[in-house]
């Protein structure tokens, strides 16, 4: 009955990275008890936790605001997103990372430098690989690269804009959905030293030092 009523009477809802942010229901529609609704509430609250969203009356600091799912928004990347793509990831290498002192200018150099449209367009071309495009507020202002094959997030990069504005977790949630549809168990990934906390937080596991460049091998059951 519920996924009935969730069809008919949805008067409002976002979307962001494929997943419910708020659903807004009416209490004056007479079809249904005080009763009813408290019930149908109570689904669709459940509903939302699966998807790893917070309603905006939530209080948790860890989560994200329906407010804040409105302004992003995740979807497979096209072809014409080649350019918006290495943007982002070049500027949060080198405004994000670079402001560490963990790396040198060089090591940022090298890090972008074979980072180019023609690089992101190749990309959407393997079928194994799932590259994403993170929209805040309808721009392109990050990206994220699911290698299916190896169980490995290879990209999860924000422009500084985009910082604090939840896309981020909705990259991330949005790959690891992916991961589960493909009957992946884990996920790893090569997290810079200025995401660690951040995936932490999400419940990935610190492994120790990575290979390379500064880094964090993490893992995460899903």
């Amino acid at each position: 009955m519920f996924e009935l009523l969730f069809k008919l009477f949805r008067p409002a809802i976002g979307v962001a990275n494929g997943v419910i942010a708020d659903l807004l229901f009416r209490d004056e529609t007479p079809r249904l008890s005080r009763l009813q609704w408290a019930q149908l509430r109570r689904w669709r609250d459940g509903q939302l936790r699966k998807a790893g969203v917070v309603t905006s009356r939530a209080k948790s600091p860890k989560g994200i605001t329906a407010e804040m799912l409105m302004r992003v928004k995740v979807r497979l990347a096209e072809p014409e997103d080649a350019e918006g793509l290495c943007e982002a990831n070049v500027r949060s290498i080198r405004e994000v990372c670079g402001a560490d002192p963990a790396y040198t200018p060089e090591q940022i150099d090298r890090w972008c430098e074979y980072k180019t449209p023609a690089w992101y367009r190749e990309l959407m071309t393997m079928a194994h690989k799932r590259l994403y495009a993170g929209l805040l507020d309808g721009a392109i202002a990050g990206v994220g690269l699911l290698d299916l094959k190896l169980g490995k997030i290879e990209l999860l990069y924000l422009a500084p804009e985009a910082l604090g504005a939840g896309l981020g977790r909705a990259l991330l949630k949005r790959m690891e959905h992916e991961a589960r549809e493909h009957q992946l168990t884990a996920l790893t990934l090569q997290s810079t030293t200025v995401a660690r906390e951040f995936y932490e937080r999400q419940g990935y596991q610190n492994l120790g030092p990575g290979e390379g460049l500064p880094s964090f091998s993490m893992r995460k059951g899903l």
